[in-house]
């Protein structure tokens, strides 16, 4: 009888310290009352506010300086609550999650759980620091998210035809960090559920918050993905969906353009669509992921498609691939709108690499070159000649009034030594079209498949139906870039020359800058170099997936990614 009664005493007594104290709680969950908190903030208003406690019965809201609990039983209308409400609430909007939190500690009752509405998901910051209070004050925090969103940042999916199974790839917003878990049900249409996967989410976060599994299916079937996040913090546990139509599989989403009607490989192992050239600009290119060039030149590309293939892809809607079995797709200036969202310049990647080429140059010993004009055009063409291979073709001209041929077109490594050209003196008048026309008609012959002009001249020249020349080097396939020597120049011409032939137009005032341009130009106007060799390919998720024969080696630009190797 001793024992009831002192257990009929302490009982009350440890209660009353509870309640005196307000100490942490150690009781469990299923012993205490629900006490909605909810935070005053800038997206709330005040018939939201009534809308809450007519669903919760009693909630209490927090600002910056207040807190005050409503009971929807003691108002008659909204009116009234909005009187009692504009009374309570002067201060300022509650936008401080943890000052929240301890509010909410302080307005807490021993015998209370706190469940927190939450309009919004905390951040990492945030989550981190309520398990922290949790743990410190022992306080049993559970949420109810009011507005729901998806937890999903993107996923793909691969289908093979040889495979029965699909791999999905999913990638988790941050936030699921909140939860300490994830189910992944497939939901069928006739509303079965299967579970495919159950991951605690410390895994996920581990791996980027991405998660790969396989789904048994077919081509022709629907379902829903559910992913279930859960945690004991939070009352109902969150869901996102996924509604997958396996017959998209099916669509033709990848536009092969080409002038050849046979298959090659990816028509059997993609969805494709195959028009020729003439009949691509036809399509919408909205409609595919992906576009084929195969065994067309960039060059060939008309504006038109150009442009349209840039716009798809610039929107994120369209992947482009060149293909082809032979050994080129063209050369830097080909087509500069296409040239500009390829990951690469069309460039060999180092001189020794660099494909043979025939190289006519025009060096202008007028007497407008005079002094240190020509001094610097003499070492322009002394670095020109150093920076060719040897087994490169080579014809020099000089020009004035009239001009000069020193050497027709021989490989260098046989006129390197018994070549000078520092007695080459300035003498007469200018006029470039006459040496021109004659060394690309010499150009024009050569049985190389690069053919470049370099002239190095302050352009001073006689007036000429520079036109028709330059339509010559366009229909032969011969650029022209033009080094401008001195600061009294015609431009126009010089830029005009270069422009319509694919060449480049460089300015020289002083010696030092003449071998970067001479070395960037020998790059420029050679395409990249095919190298018959083995090159392995890895797919997007670095899978081996085969390998091709024999690659042309151009320049990588900045930041961009090599998946052949």
């Amino acid at each position: 009888m001793m024992i009831k009664r002192y257990v009929i005493i302490l009982i009350p007594l440890i209660f009353l310290l509870f309640s005196i104290f307000n100490l942490p709680v150690y009781i469990p969950d299923f012993f205490l009352a629900n006490r909605y908190y909810v935070a005053r903030d800038s997206s709330s208003d005040i018939p939201y506010f009534y809308e809450l406690a007519k669903k919760y019965k009693k909630i209490t809201i927090i600002d910056s300086n207040n807190t005050f609990t409503f009971s929807f039983k003691d108002y008659d209308s909204i009116d009234s609550f909005r009187n009692d409400f504009s009374l309570k609430f002067r201060g300022k909007i509650q936008n401080n999650f943890y000052d929240f939190l301890a509010k909410v500690k302080a307005d807490l009752q021993w015998w209370e759980k706190p469940v927190v509405l939450l309009t919004s998901y905390p951040s990492m910051e945030e989550i981190f620091f309520l398990k922290q209070f949790n743990k410190s004050y022992c306080i049993p925090f559970s949420f109810i998210f009011l507005n729901k969103q998806s937890f999903i940042a993107s996923y793909s999916a691969r289908f093979y035809l040889e495979e029965k199974n699909i791999q999905f790839q999913v990638l988790f917003s941050p936030e699921i960090l909140m939860f300490d878990n994830i189910e992944i049900d497939k939901i069928n249409k006739n509303g079965s559920r299967v579970q495919i996967t159950q991951e605690p989410v410390a895994k996920i976060s581990l791996s980027s918050y991405l998660i790969e599994f396989p789904i048994q299916g077919n081509e022709d079937e629907q379902f829903t993905l559910e992913f279930i996040f859960s945690s004991k913090e939070i009352k109902e546990p969150q869901i996102s969906a996924l509604n997958i139509s396996t017959s998209s599989f099916k669509t033709k989403n990848v536009l092969v353009v080409s002038d050849n009607n046979k298959n090659n490989f990816f028509d059997s192992i993609l969805r494709t669509k195959k028009v020729s050239l003439k009949d691509a600009d036809k399509e919408s290119l909205i409609d595919y992921k992906l576009i084929f060039f195969e065994g067309i030149p960039i060059k060939k590309i008309p504006l038109s498609l150009s442009s349209n293939v840039v716009s798809a892809y610039n929107k994120d809607n369209l992947g482009v691939f060149f293909v082809s079995e032979g050994k080129d797709i063209g050369k830097t200036g080909d087509n500069e709108i296409i040239e500009s969202i390829l990951p690469i310049e069309l460039t060999p990647r180092s001189l020794k690499e660099v494909p043979d080429v025939a190289i006519l140059i025009m060096l202008d010993t007028s007497s407008s070159m005079l002094g240190e004009k020509l001094a610097i055009a003499k070492i322009s063409a002394n670095q020109l000649l150093s920076q060719l291979k040897g087994s490169d073709f080579v014809s020099f001209y000089t020009f004035w009034d009239s001009y000069e041929q020193l050497f027709p077109f021989t490989r260098l490594s046989n006129i390197k030594e018994t070549f000078s050209i520092s007695k080459v003196e300035a003498m007469g008048g200018t006029d470039l079209y006459i040496a021109l026309k004659d060394g690309l008609s010499n150009l024009a012959k050569q049985p190389v498949e690069n053919r470049h002009t370099i002239i190095i001249s302050d352009f001073q020249t006689k007036p000429s139906n520079w036109d028709s020349l330059l339509s010559f080097a366009v229909a032969n396939d011969i650029s022209i870039s033009v080094i401008q020597i001195g600061t009294e120049v015609d431009s126009a011409l010089a830029n005009k020359i270069a422009k319509t032939t694919k060449g480049n137009a460089y300015i020289a005032t002083s010696f030092e800058a003449i071998p970067t341009i001479l070395f960037e130009d020998r790059k420029r106007i050679s395409r990249p170099p095919f190298k018959n060799q083995k090159f392995k390919i890895f797919d997007a998720y670095d899978d081996f997936v085969g390998s091709i024969k024999g690659m042309n080696l151009a320049t990588p630009k900045k930041n961009s990614q090599t998946i052949l190797k």
